[in-house]
C-alpha cells in the first residue's frame, strides 16, 4: 500500500473559528474538501489490499512528504513559509483515522514529516508501520 502519493493541494487542519452562538468550525474553508480527498484515496488503496482489511493499532511511526506549489519566486529553496507543517500533519492523521487505515491518530507516536516544493502538489505517505522505539 505504501509508498502512496495522494494529489491535491495540501490544506492545513488547526485553526478553529466560533460562531456567534459559540459553534466551532474549520478557520479554513479548504480543509473539509482536503481530508475528504485523502480519505477518499485511502479507502480506495484499502480496497486494492485484496482482502479484509483490519486498522492498524498500537503506537505507530509513520513518514510523510507534503508538496507544495513552488511560488513565482521563493524567498527559501525550502517551502519555509505558511502554513505550519503540524497542521498538514493534523490533516493527514485524521483522514487516516476516518479511511480507516489507522484506529486512531493518536496511536502516530513518531512522525518523520517534511514540506518541499514540487510541480505536483500532494502528500506522500512513505510508510507507515509498528514504533518500536528506541
Amino acid at each position: 500500500m505504501f509508498p502512496l502519493f495522494i494529489a491535491g493541494t495540501p490544506r492545513p487542519q488547526g485553526s478553529k473559528s466560533v460562531t456567534r452562538r459559540g459553534v466551532m468550525y474549520e478557520a479554513n474553508p479548504h480543509t473539509k474538501a482536503w481530508r475528504a480527498a485523502m480519505q477518499k484515496a485511502l479507502t480506495a488503496a484499502i480496497a486494492n489490499q485484496g482482502g479484509a482489511w483490519e486498522p492498524m493499532d498500537g503506537p505507530l511511526s509513520i513518514s510523510a512528504t507534503f508538496w507544495i506549489l513552488r511560488p513565482k519566486r521563493p524567498k527559501f529553496p525550502l517551502p519555509a513559509t505558511p502554513a505550519d507543517l503540524d497542521k498538514y500533519q493534523r490533516a493527514l492523521g485524521d483522514a487516516l483515522t476516518t479511511s480507516g487505515v489507522i484506529t486512531d491518530d493518536s496511536r502516530l507516536t513518531t512522525w518523520h514529516a517534511e514540506k518541499r516544493y514540487s510541480e505536483t502538489p500532494g502528500v506522500t505517505i512513505h510508510r507507515i508501520e509498528p514504533d518500536q522505539g528506541a
